[in-house]
Formats: C-alpha cells, structure tokens, sequence
C-alpha cells in the first residue's frame, strides 16, 4: 500500500528531458559540456506534492557508472532550485581561494 502512495505523489520524467534540463543549466551546476557528456541520468521524476521535478545525473567513465558520483538537481518552474553547486562547491571554492601561505617543509613534517 505504501509503494501505491508513493506512485500516486511522483511521476517518471522522460530520459532526454530530464537530461535537456541539466544540459540547459550546466552553468549554474557547475558542470562542463564533457561533464555531460561523462553522465547518464539514473532516474528522473516529478513530485506533485512539491512541484518539484528531480533528477538524479550519474558520473560516467568511458560508459561505466562511477561509483557514489550521482547529483541529485532539482528543478521547479523551469528553474534550478537545489543542486550540490549551490551549495557545496561554492563553499569548497571560497576555501580555495583564501590566500594562505604555504608550508616550509619542516611543518610539513
């Protein structure tokens, strides 16, 4: 009875739209045309509750699925709403940048 709800709450979202989505805000995801073109989309659906349209994009190499390298995007109204850019990487990218100096070597010992 569960399984039925949940079918009721989400529907399966075409491969080459889910994937047009992801290709039409690579910028804001932060990923490459050869970003794209390493990834398949695992799973895509609609959930009525939310609105939401997600999509989970699998890392390929060379056609194989890379492991735990799956981003979960979420897109509402035609527009981005969650993805690990937002988030994660702009907050790696700021503790990048931060000037430090570097370490002699005695401290690296």
């Amino acid at each position: 009875m569960l399984f039925a709800s949940a079918n009721i709450m989400a529907q399966q979202l075409d491969v080459n739209t889910a994937k047009a989505l992801a290709k039409k805000h690579a910028r804001e995801i932060g990923l490459t045309q050869v970003d794209l073109l390493n990834s398949r989309v695992s799973d895509a659906y609609f959930d009525k509750a939310s609105g939401a349209t997600l999509v989970y994009l699998q890392q390929t190499y060379k056609g194989i699925d890379v492991f735990n390298a799956i981003q979960t995007l979420a897109f509402k109204n035609d527009k981005l709403v969650a993805s690990p850019e937002s988030v994660l990487h702009r907050w790696m990218r700021s503790q990048i940048q931060k000037k430090q100096r570097p370490l002699s070597l005695q401290e690296t010992l």
